[in-house]
Order: C-alpha cells, then sequence, then structure tokens
C-alpha cells in the first residue's frame, strides 16, 4: 500500500527520550557561534552515520554553522541524487565538495588542493572552539593540521566512529583478510601534541572487535570514550524519515503507480562483495534469482531497487532491470531508511551493513554464503537476530521456501527474528546528552 499506510510502517516503536539536551555554555562567551566540521571519506556509509548526530547537534543548537567537507566527487555527488539526504543537509548545514577530481591538469589540481586547505583553515581560524569531527584517528596531513589549528582556536579534534554495525557484520571479512590494516606513521604535527584525537565517539556495546581491528588508523589509547546509542533513532533523524516516507508515497502516486500496491524493496550489491560469499558470480546470480521470483510471486507489485553506487551501471543490473520491466521493477534512490519503511519486504543479495544497522523491516537475505558460514551459524543469516529470514538460493525448494516468507508475516512475529536488534536497542538508547556534554566540557589537558 502506498498512501493510506502509515509512515511507520514495519518500524519497532522508538524511544528518543533525552535525545535532545540545551545548555547555554556552549554556545560560548556573549553567544558566538561555533562550527561543527564534518569530513565525509569517499564510503557512503560514513555520512549516513554521520548525518543524523550533525541533525540532532543542529537541532539543540541552531545557532551553530555545520559544515560537511568532502574530497570525493562521486561520494558528493551520490550523496546528493539522494532526495532525504538533500533535504537533511537543508535543515542542518551545507556540504562542499572541495576536491580536485575535476582538475584539467596537474598544476590545476594542485591549486585547487591548495585553495581546499587554505579555505578549511580560514573556516577553522573564523570560529573559537572549533569541532572537528572524523572517522578516524587525526594521523595524518593535512587533518593533523587541521586539528591542530583547531586546538589552538580552542576546540578540538573528535573520531565520530563510521560504522553502526555490530561486530559480527565483519566476521567472514576477517576469516578473508585474515590480518588487520598495517599501522600508519602519524605525521609530524601528531607527535608533536603526543595524542591522535580529543575523544572516541561509538555508538554501542558490540563494536570492540571492528574497533581494535581499525587500530592501525590511529591510537585510541587513553581518549576519552563517549557512547551516544544508535545515531539513526535520535528524534530529528526519525522525524525527517517519515517525513520523506510521505513525500516519497505522494511521488509514486504522481506517476502512476495506484494506490493498493505491494511494495518491495532490493538492495543490488556490488559484484566485488562476492569476497565473503561463495564465488564470483554469487551477487550476480542472487540477485536474479530472487527478483524472478518475486515478480512470479507478487505480479502485481512493484519493487524499488536502490543499488550501490558501483552497482549502477554493472551489466548484470541494467540488464534484468531492463528485462522485467519498468512497471515491475523500478531505479530509486531514497534513503534505504526510507524505503524499509514502504515496503512489505526487503531482499538482500549479500550481508548488507543495511541489515544489521537499520533496525526497522523485514529482511530477507538470499545470500549465496560459502561452507564456512554454514559451520559458523547454520542455515542462518548472519544477520539472525537483527530481523532477517534466510532463504538459500540455491536450495531446490526456494521458490517454495522464498513465497512463504513473502506471504506469511508470521515467520517474522518469531521472537528469534529480532531478539538480538531489540537487546542491543534496549542496551544502547539512542540519547545525544553525553556528547552535548563533551562539546560543553573544557579540553582534559593542552598539548600546544
Amino acid at each position: 500500500m502506498i498512501a493510506d499506510q502509515p509512515a511507520e510502517m514495519n518500524q519497532d516503536p522508538i524511544d528518543t527520550a533525552g535525545a535532545i539536551v540545551a545548555d547555554d555554555r556552549l554556545t560560548g562567551p556573549k553567544g558566538r557561534k561555533r562550527l561543527l566540521l564534518f569530513f565525509i571519506s569517499p564510503q557512503i556509509f560514513d555520512f549516513d552515520t554521520f548525518l543524523p548526530v550533525a541533525m540532532t547537534l543542529k537541532s539543540a543548537y541552531p545557532e551553530w554553522r555545520v559544515l560537511f567537507i568532502t574530497f570525493s566527487k562521486r561520494n558528493h555527488d551520490f550523496i546528493m541524487s539522494n532526495p532525504t539526504h538533500r533535504s537533511a543537509i537543508e535543515k542542518t548545514g551545507v556540504f562542499l565538495y572541495l576536491g580536485w577530481d575535476h582538475a584539467k591538469s596537474r598544476l590545476g589540481g594542485i591549486a585547487l588542493r591548495l585553495r581546499s586547505m587554505l579555505m578549511i583553515c580560514a573556516w577553522i581560524i573564523q570560529y573559537a572552539r572549533p569541532a572537528l569531527f572524523l572517522q578516524r584517528p587525526f594521523l595524518r596531513a593535512p587533518y593533523a593540521w587541521w586539528y591542530a589549528l583547531a586546538r589552538l582556536r580552542g576546540g578540538n579534534g573528535y573520531v565520530l566512529w563510521k560504522s553502526r554495525s555490530p561486530d559480527v557484520v565483519h566476521h567472514r571479512l576477517r576469516q578473508v583478510r585474515k590480518e588487520p590494516p598495517p599501522k600508519e606513521a602519524p605525521s609530524a604535527v601528531v607527535r608533536l601534541m603526543k595524542r591522535h584525537c580529543d575523544a572516541f565517539i561509538h555508538f554501542h556495546d558490540e563494536q570492540e572487535e571492528n574497533i581494535d581491528w581499525a587500530s592501525g588508523f590511529g591510537s585510541l589509547d587513553g581518549v576519552r570514550r563517549v557512547k551516544i546509542g544508535l545515531p539513526h533513532y535520535l528524534k530529528p533523524w526519525r522525524d525527517h524519515v517519515e517525513e520523506e516516507v510521505r513525500l516519497e508515497q505522494l511521488k509514486l502516486m504522481k506517476d502512476g503507480v495506484p494506490n493498493d500496491t505491494e511494495l518491495y524493496c532490493m538492495f543490488p550489491a556490488k559484484p566485488h562483495s562476492h569476497e565473503t560469499l561463495r564465488k564470483a558470480g554469487s551477487i550476480e546470480e542472487a540477485f536474479s534469482t530472487a527478483l524472478r521470483a518475486l515478480c512470479k510471486l507478487r505480479p502485481n507489485a512493484l519493487v524499488l531497487c536502490r543499488p550501490h553506487p558501483r552497482t549502477l551501471n554493472e551489466p548484470y543490473f541494467r540488464d534484468l532491470m531492463e528485462e522485467v520491466g519498468q512497471d515491475r521493477a523500478r531505479l530509486c534512490f531514497a534513503h534505504p531508511e526510507v524505503l524499509l519503511a514502504m515496503s512489505r519486504r526487503a531482499i538482500f543479495n549479500n550481508p548488507s551493513n543495511l541489515m544489521f544497522s537499520s533496525f526497522q523491516g523485514r529482511f530477507i537475505d538470499v545470500s549465496d554464503y560459502p561452507d564456512q558460514h554454514f559451520k559458523d551459524f547454520s542455515a542462518k543469516s548472519l544477520a539472525d537476530g537483527f530481523g532477517a529470514v534466510y532463504v538459500d538460493p540455491l536450495s531446490d525448494d526456494f521458490e517454495e521456501r522464498f513465497a512463504e516468507v513473502i506471504e506469511n508475516d508470521e515467520v517474522f512475529g518469531d521472537l528469534g527474528v529480532t531478539e538480538r536488534r531489540g537487546q542491543l536497542i534496549a542496551r544502547n538508547p539512542a540519547d545525544i546528552e553525553s556528547l552535548l556534554d563533551l562539546l560543553a566540557a573544557p579540553r582534559p589537558y593542552r598539548s600546544l
């Protein structure tokens, strides 16, 4: 259903108590504005983690200036193609691409780099007590320089952890790659300051293995840790998602989609994701099997497909979409959480972070797992307990089993399907107060 279904469809009740906290101390002397500067890496899920946090801080202190900066043109363009992201940015701050991918010459690229570095320096100098947020320690230039400059202005540099997912999502990846990333050498500026950041902000109590795995990116020893709960449960973000659901429903109606149409969503993965699956081709084959089966089972339904950015031009995706037709499946750039709220089911052809970090919707996992997975977890999804039901795409009775989880809502009513998700949420409620306290507190000590 489209227009008459509630925006919170398929979502558990969300406790946002304490999500916005006011404190007059944060604006500084005479109510001066503060700069919150978020550096966004080329990876899309950094922004999905940072944006709810930034929205909530801005909601608590509208006078603060929020800047998002990326040096990846591809990531900037993909983020801005998402209507949910665009409208959230309009409410929160400014998103700037300050890279040099578009430079026409090497000299032009150097000039753009210098311009970007000086612009960021100027912003940091302009504001008292600027706060810088990066998804890893400020180990390397130019981030180390900006971090040092922020501290000279009475500000700080914080690591805002990029991943919302629990450690289990990386189980197979660690088996494949075996060794963590190598340790990186800190810049001279960081060595002089004798610190890599001022605090580490994370989300819940099932992230320690992943955090340790990334220790090569910089030291967190002796650094204050702040846990803020699951950021996408913060009230400003939840309110925004509900608004976007209504807008997407209206958009479909204007496009001629009947009011009573059943909606499903799929998130086709990039082919390289087969690294943790059975073989090369696992991604493509699972998507094809699931989409064809769904179109056969639900001939009047519409499947909204939001592929990974690197999947958009992949033949396996484009050819199959053309084969089934626009009236059966269509490309959609709405935010995943919006699609999950609109859809009866969400279908995944790999163990996506979305299954572990969206905490809403009814997930069907059709990943072509390797034999090692079944030894470790039996015939279950890697996201078992987080809302996912597994259907083996290679099983002889795939269509029968797939039809059961499509048609029978009671499959998802089993406590075990969402038990781990519920426990994680209960132990780690969304609460921004600890971050606001961190921003208000004097720095523990100076290095410069």
